[in-house]
């Protein structure tokens, strides 16, 4: 028996990481929901939050076994209503760097899985703060790729005012990968980078569409 595999077994590197850690590809993925502490500003978005690995599968694509950030800012969360919520939230070169990311909202039903939308909020959400914390939310066209697929290059849409896909905000060369946890559960990491113009933002949501 080798060194390394005796080293192994003797002090079990099998075992979950311990949360705010980087896991190495093999290893089990931190406790779900380690959140951000970041606050943000009522200005951008400060969102540069905890790296964090995950495990890997025979079945799913590299990137998952890499290390990504994730943002759990509350205003990033994606809540259909009228009366708005904030809209300062940014995520332009100033404040956001291109990256990958997944969205994890600690306490919320679902908020270790949330997505990006595949669709434009209703003409009636598509004011300041009536999706989310920012005036004007990303959305997707494509749908979500599944696990074993290579990472999906989409675009970025944003809406407002009733104009659904505004075209001069448009943010291309975004991916989506699925990927599998400990729980074989399937969530998403997005490769996201800046957006053209602050009071634009990057939401998601815990509801399935």
């Amino acid at each position: 028996m080798g060194a390394c595999f005796a080293i192994a077994i003797l002090f079990g590197i099998g075992r979950p990481a311990r949360p705010g850690r980087t896991c190495r590809p093999g290893r089990d993925q931190p406790g779900e929901g380690e959140a951000s502490t970041d606050t943000p500003s009522t200005e951008a978005s400060t969102s540069t939050a905890t790296t964090t690995g995950i495990t890997t599968t025979d079945n799913q694509d590299a990137q998952c076994s890499l290390s990504y950030s994730t943002m759990s800012e509350s205003w990033r969360i994606i809540k259909y209503q009228t009366s708005g919520q904030g809209s300062s939230g940014c995520d332009d070169k100033k404040t956001f760097a291109a990256g990958w990311y997944r969205f994890i909202f600690p306490g919320k039903d679902n908020g270790d899985y949330a997505t990006i939308p595949t669709k434009p909020p209703a003409k009636e959400y598509q004011s300041s703060g009536q999706a989310c914390g920012t005036n004007r939310p990303a959305w997707m066209s494509e749908s979500l790729p599944i696990v074993g697929e290579s990472p999906k290059e989409v675009v970025m849409r944003f809406a407002f005012q009733g104009v659904d896909d505004i075209v001069k905000y448009r943010v291309s060369g975004a991916k989506v990968v699925a990927c599998v946890d400990h729980n074989d559960k399937t969530y998403f990491l997005y490769y996201l980078k800046p957006t053209t113009i602050c009071n634009i933002a990057y939401c998601a949501t815990t509801e399935s569409e």
